[in-house]
């Protein structure tokens, strides 16, 4: 995905699961990136969910993402068996935090601080005041007018595995959008203990596959560096 080169065309991480047309970018650390040991592991008996129950309970878990508090996401985009791009980004609301990196090298940094948007772009940064708050009202908007037009199918409980040494229940669902006829695969998985979404992987129509690991940390902190502080006014 481009390089994110402008306030206007930023998408934030931490407020949006990914739609069939769309991925999002991907990082470098803000904080130390979050590491997941995938192995299945047997804890509770494996819920008995219809399909129905399988999407509520993914909703569920996103709804208690945004009220959870400061967490920290790692993000990885793989064409194939190749990492391309990756995210290390914090959220601490209503303020933001991401890296975006390609092969090692930091493509582009970003905040979202009190309604402003920061870009820092080939090493410069500039600012839109008001456009963060803006950019999620819009997002908003739009998820909305495509609630409509995804369909689910396929709802199932696939297993527990253990994501931050904890057990977590893994769901998968497939959504398809009904207008371009593009499927999306979604395996998530959701804390056992606490109900919340811990981990991410969406293969898209391309066959583009993002893994999303989801770390809540009370202690995460977002401070505005001076210089982006200090940068000038970009137009919106």
């Amino acid at each position: 995905q481009a390089t994110q080169s402008s306030a206007s065309t930023a998408q934030p991480l931490q407020t949006v699961a990914a739609t069939p047309a769309s991925i999002p970018p991907t990082a470098v650390p803000t904080q130390p990136a979050a590491t997941a040991t995938i192995a299945p592991i047997a804890t509770q008996p494996l819920p008995a969910l219809s399909a129905d129950e399988v999407y509520k309970a993914v909703a569920d878990a996103w709804t208690m993402l945004e009220k959870a508090g400061p967490r920290h996401v790692s993000q990885i985009a793989y064409k194939g068996n190749n990492a391309i791009m990756d995210i290390e980004a914090d959220s601490v609301s209503p303020n933001y935090h991401q890296v975006v990196s390609s092969m090692g090298s930091v493509m582009a940094e970003q905040y979202i601080f009190d309604g402003t948007i920061y870009n820092k772009d080939q090493g410069v940064w500039g600012q839109v005041p008001g456009a963060g708050t803006t950019f999620k009202s819009t997002l908003a908007g739009f998820s909305q007018a495509l609630s409509d037009q995804i369909i689910k199918s396929d709802g199932k409980v696939l297993g527990v595995e253990d994501v931050n040494g904890k057990p977590a229940f893994v769901y998968g669902y497939t959504t398809t959008l009904k207008a371009l006829n593009a499927s999306t695969q979604y395996t998530v998985s959701v804390d056992q203990a606490s109900g919340l979404l811990v981990k991410q992987i969406i293969i898209d129509p391309q066959g583009m596959k993002t893994v999303q690991i989801i770390t809540y940390d009370a202690t995460i902190t977002l401070t505005l560096p001076d210089e982006a502080k200090n940068a000038p006014i970009l137009p919106n």
